[in-house]
């Protein structure tokens, strides 16, 4: 964030807070878009409403007391409970498991290079910190394994490299 100069760099941990509750609500997986595809848009509406409410709600009982780290969470709780009704409709409508090994993995693969990334920043340049925690990402990927999904996406990816070099 220092990048955009010093008024930047103090959201760091609202920015955090906020960045988790996203990695875990993409870390459930697709059941919006399967709620849309299977008729079911009011169920999706409702999560939309709900986190609405709660955005604004919580937001009217944090900002006040702690400002913009309020505002900060306000977010990121409402995210993480938008993510905890989708993994429970999920379950419930498509017995899609809410948590699996490759969720874990995601998790804790997520985790450890945030912390790496978190240790590092203080200690080099960004572009350093950058292709380290890229770098570290690929490896432990690699260490854990990959899953099916993610051979896919790296076959296609590889294919689509090949394919612009040779034009």
């Amino acid at each position: 964030l220092a990048l955009f100069g010093p008024d930047f760099s103090s959201a760091g941990d609202r920015l955090i807070a906020i960045g988790v509750a996203w990695m875990i609500y993409y870390a459930k997986g697709p059941v919006s878009a399967v709620l849309d595809m299977t008729g079911r848009q009011f169920i999706d509406l409702a999560n939309l409403a709900g986190v609405l409410l709660l955005s604004l709600s919580f937001g009217l009982w944090l900002i006040p007391r702690y400002g913009a780290r309020g505002a900060g969470f306000a977010i990121s709780i409402s995210v993480f409970a938008w993510s905890l009704a989708e993994m429970i409709e999920g379950w419930v409508l498509f017995r899609f498991p809410p948590l699996n090994l490759d969720f874990l993995k995601s998790i804790l693969l997520a985790g450890l290079v945030f912390g790496a990334g978190f240790l590092l920043q203080d200690h080099m340049p960004m572009a350093a910190d950058a292709a380290a925690v890229g770098g570290l990402y690929v490896v432990l990927s690699f260490q854990f394994g990959l899953t099916r999904t993610d051979r896919d996406l790296l076959r296609r990816g590889i294919k689509k490299v090949a394919q612009i070099l040779t034009r």
